[in-house]
């Protein structure tokens, strides 16, 4: 017995010792934050106020598309992404949809990531009004690059479709046009109906003109 409140004397010190680093440890980790100019809140991040004011969300709606927003300590990327948009004849209501699935946009480099984008589909001959329709419908769109997913799936389309015009008729109508993966759906479907089913690759053509999401179905 003796030797157990020996024991337990000789840890006491030690306990005392550590918890009183541990004290000043976080009051110091404390006093650096102070230090340096930084406060401990419990405030909202600005962006959920940014959201709010310059888009029109909720509060709710604010605080939950902000969390990846997180990171930001300006509205720099933000206004010069919302700038662009609304330079491009998006409207509040239309942002908030892209937004809403997307919070991470208005964190991207407008030059490099979204006016390629807008041009790409000038380029293709659609104007201000079909190309504001055709991301409001097809979201993929902002998260995709132009040559590596874009060119490939409109190419694939024209060559299942007969015609690049059927392909922007039908790009300016639908919502599921990039959600449709190439290798594991469009190509599985075409050689099953071709190789498998023995459907000449000009009759399958006919039906996808009129339904196209025929051949974007999962092929199980």
């Amino acid at each position: 017995m003796l030797c157990s409140a020996l024991r337990r004397n000789s840890l006491l010190p030690l306990f005392e010792t550590c918890r009183l680093r541990c004290l000043l440890f976080f009051s110091s980790s404390v006093d650096a934050v102070v230090a340096v100019g930084g406060t401990i809140s419990l405030e909202p991040h600005f962006m959920v106020e940014y959201l709010v004011n310059s888009c029109g969300f909720s509060p709710s709606e604010a605080a939950k598309f902000s969390k990846p927003l997180a990171h930001l300590r300006s509205t720099e990327k933000p206004d010069a992404a919302l700038n662009f948009m609304r330079s491009q004849g998006f409207d509040d209501a239309g942002i908030r949809k892209v937004i809403s699935w997307k919070p991470n946009l208005l964190c991207i480099n407008v030059e490099k990531n979204l006016a390629p984008k807008f041009q790409f589909f000038r380029d293709l001959g659609l104007s201000e009004p079909d190309i504001v329709d055709v991301i409001v419908k097809n979201h993929p769109i902002l998260g995709l690059d132009v040559h590596r997913s874009i060119v490939p799936k409109l190419e694939m389309w024209e060559s299942l479709l007969g015609s690049r015009e059927l392909v922007l008729k039908h790009l300016k109508k639908t919502g599921w046009f990039f959600s449709s993966s190439i290798e594991k759906a469009l190509y599985i479907n075409l050689k099953f109906l071709t190789d498998e089913c023995g459907i000449p690759e000009e009759r399958v053509s006919l039906v996808l003109r009129s339904q196209p999401q025929f051949i974007s179905q999962k092929p199980e």
